[in-house]
Parts: C-alpha cells; structure tokens; sequence
C-alpha cells in the first residue's frame, strides 16, 4: 500500500497559499498607513498635507487609531494682504470596520482633533495698520467613511472621506474683520497606502 506524507511539501503549501485570495487583514493587528489629504472649512481655511495614522486591530471590528498631519494652507486675500497657515493635527480616533469581501472592507472613523495654526500675515507694504503672524488652537471632531482594498496579506491602498465641525475655532483677522479659520463646519478627504505587520 502507498503511504501518503502527512503534511504537504512547503512548495505545494506556497502554491496553495498564493493561489488563496488575500484575506481581510485583521489578522494583522499593527496598521501603519502613509497618504496625503485635502481639507476645506466654512471659516475659509483650505489645506493640503501629509498624513501619518496607526490603528491596532482590538477587534475584528474595531481599530482605535491615532494620527499625525502637516498641511499648508492657500494663500488667502485680506484687506490690508494676504494670510497663508501651516498646521500640525493630532488626532484620535475609533474606526469601525465591516468586512465586504476577502479583500475589500469599509469602515467609518469617528475622533477628535487637534490643530496647532501658525497663520502667516503677508502684509501689503503700502498699508500702515495690517495683520500679523499669530499661533492658534483648534479642536474639532471628525465623521467619515472608508474603503480598503487588500493588495496581498501585508499592503493595501485605502481612500476616505470624513465630515468635521470646530468645537473650538482658530482663525486669523487683520485690523477690521476675521479673514481666515478652521471653524464651523468642513470636510476632508484624502488617498493612503496601508501595510499592516
């Protein structure tokens, strides 16, 4: 009688393993995602930067997150110049996952955040009394939705979209009037590459 091994050799089980589909990536609970978003505010304040997130998978169903973003603001025109801003935003974050496919998945980010503006004044040189360069505060809280598509069993490519409003605003004024801020309400909405260990 023949006798059949009882396992299958490691060249069959990589076959195997590469011919599977990419499983919905809570198996690995480390989340490392690199990407790049664009944000815009009721109070005129519109950015673009780099941005930083880390989720660790507590439940197939849920990845609390932490970020990290840099953006820079446009130009923006004022009586007496123009004011331009950089920002630094930390946030945290409770993302909620719902599996579509083996490879695909939603999930909803609900968090808080804070922005440290640093709002630049380009004064108009023939205009005495103008604006001046100021660093502010804002908090606000995010609302959104997601979608990730698993590349293999480490990397994916994700994009979002999420709904904010100010609790507490940072705007820049010059002498007559507020020109610029996060405040009231704004969206952003960005790409990123995933890879999880």
């Amino acid at each position: 009688m023949e006798q059949h091994p009882a396992h299958a050799p490691a060249e069959v089980n990589r076959v195997v393993q590469s011919a599977l589909p990419a499983t919905v990536l809570a198996e690995r609970k480390l989340r490392l995602s690199l990407g790049g978003l664009g944000s815009t505010f009721h109070g005129g304040a519109t950015q673009f930067g780099p941005e930083l997130s880390m989720g660790w998978r507590t439940l197939p169903w849920l990845e609390p997150t932490l970020r990290l973003d840099y953006r820079i603001s446009t130009p923006t025109d004022a009586p007496d110049g123009t004011i331009e801003g950089q920002a630094v935003v930390i946030g945290g974050f409770i993302d909620f996952i719902w599996p579509i496919t083996a490879i695909a998945s939603a999930y909803f980010p609900q968090g808080v955040n804070v922005s440290r503006v640093t709002f630049v004044a380009h004064p108009d040189p023939n205009v005495r009394i103008h604006a001046e360069s100021a660093i502010r505060t804002a908090i606000f809280f995010s609302h959104g939705a997601g979608a990730r598509l698993a590349i293999n069993r480490v990397f994916s490519a994700s994009a979002f979209a999420r709904w904010c409003w100010t609790l507490l605003p940072a705007e820049a004024a010059d002498n007559r009037r507020t020109v610029v801020g996060i405040s009231g309400v704004g969206g952003e909405a960005g790409l990123a590459f995933d890879a999880r260990f």
